[in-house]
């Protein structure tokens, strides 16, 4: 019995991640699919938040076993918005020093991690997508201990 839940869970887990790969937010169409659509194409969000509109924002982070991050904007008639992949080199270059946590992961999505530095700091780190061939890349974003961002930086390591 024990055995059966497990392989069962290990299945749900594996079609989770194939859904984050294989198109499944291609198939959500802005201004036709709906909450239910989402649930059923890519399942329930890791995170939610209420916008002032009364829309959501639905965040489906891959971190840190792939390099994706989707957030789905639902309108308050529960249709969607938007569906982004939003770890690009855009986004990233849109935090700034000041933002506060939230602000960052509303933007990004959760990390891969959360570490404490040497500096009083904690550093969250993304597992970046492939922006230069053949070097893997990490995000790192630093706060203080107000949740603010200090700084950001973008480590870059050939791939062996």
């Amino acid at each position: 019995m024990r055995t059966k839940a497990l392989l069962a869970a290990l299945a749900l887990s594996l079609s989770a991640c194939a859904t984050m790969v294989d198109g499944g937010f291609a198939k959500l169409k802005p201004g036709i699919a709906t909450v239910a659509d989402v649930e059923t194409q890519v399942g329930k969000p890791n995170h939610t938040w209420k916008n002032a509109d009364g829309g959501q924002q639905w965040e489906y982070s891959d971190q840190p076993s792939r390099q994706v991050t989707y957030m789905v904007i639902i309108a308050p008639d529960n249709k969607v918005l938007a569906v982004d992949q939003v770890l690009t080199r855009e986004q990233v270059y849109k935090v700034k020093q000041g933002m506060t946590e939230d602000d960052v992961r509303r933007l990004l999505g959760a990390p891969g991690s959360k570490t404490p530095n040497l500096k009083n700091e904690i550093t969250w780190d993304w597992n970046a997508p492939d922006w230069m061939d053949g070097f893997r890349q990490h995000f790192l974003v630093y706060f203080n201990r107000a949740g603010r961002v200090t700084r950001t930086d973008i480590l870059t390591y050939e791939e062996n």
